[in-house]
């Protein structure tokens, strides 16, 4: 087997591998160039240090690690199916472990779905902690209330988070990955309190990606007041929530708003490499 950096690949190329190293999974993953790019841009995929796995010249694995500072996550690894239990998954990762030592990354960041039993035993074996699980939400029945909502860049939303919002977010959905946030993406205002951050509102079911209240205002209803705006803004839309958000105040927020629990949870793993 050789490895060889993302870079050396298209991006089409790349989105082909991907497709192909998560067909049938548990959450299977079908993408294009472009959102393959947007994607991984907006985590901070590091394409010097990510590869692929080729076995007889041809592409069998995927890995793409992402860094910030002294971290760095697993944005994703996968196996091409026809290459699965082989050992290639772990190989992989034992490689994207010893180089993030000799690089001096202090910490090495992963989510897996909980439900994928192989993948968490893998991980905890190679050394990996659970440190919390991830919870996700739809909505298909929410209660519209009118209220001005107000549209803003969503950059400012953005800058929201990183000033009034939880210092240990989840990497995915960190004011450093929400910075690349821009149209179709919309931002939302209201009384200059409460601030959210959607997708596309294309899309079926449309994502929340953020929601963020200000400290002096919070435990007046502000959040709930905004999501009952936004399915006035969107009315009979439904609505998603990725299994990102850790489980504790927040999830017990959106469970009291009447958010149906994602049938999928993460674990976010750390492993402490110096």
């Amino acid at each position: 087997m050789n490895f060889f950096p993302t870079y050396t690949y298209s991006v089409a190329e790349l989105a082909t591998i991907f497709n192909q190293s998560f067909e049938g999974y548990i959450m299977p993953a079908h993408i294009d160039a472009a959102t393959f790019d947007e994607t991984f841009r907006a985590v901070d995929v590091d394409h010097t240090v990510s590869f692929v796995c080729e076995q007889n010249g041809m592409p069998v694995g995927l890995l793409l690690v992402s860094r910030r500072g002294w971290s760095a996550r697993i944005s994703a690894m996968g196996v091409v199916a026809v290459a699965r239990r082989q050992g290639i998954g772990r190989l992989m990762m034992q490689r994207a472990i010893e180089e993030a030592r000799q690089r001096s990354d202090r910490v090495l960041l992963l989510e897996v779905i909980e439900q994928n039993m192989a993948a968490v035993k893998l991980y905890h074996e190679l050394g990996f902690e659970t440190i919390r699980r991830l919870h996700g939400f739809q909505q298909r029945s929410a209660t519209p209330l009118a209220r001005p909502l107000v549209e803003i860049d969503p950059l400012v939303v953005v800058r929201q988070v990183i000033a009034e919002g939880d210092p240990d977010l989840p990497w995915q959905l960190a004011g450093e990955t929400l910075r690349t946030s821009a149209p179709p993406m919309r931002g939302f205002m209201l009384d200059e309190t409460a601030f959210a951050l959607i997708s596309n509102p294309e899309d079926d079911p449309i994502r929340l990606q953020a929601l963020v209240v200000a400290r002096e205002a919070r435990r007046c209803g502000m959040g709930r007041l905004m999501l009952a705006a936004l399915a006035a803004a969107y009315p009979g839309r439904a609505w998603q929530i990725s299994p990102l958000v850790p489980e504790g105040p927040i999830t017990d927020f959106v469970t009291a708003c009447g958010w149906q629990p994602h049938p999928i949870t993460q674990l976010e793993l750390r492993m402490t490499l110096s």
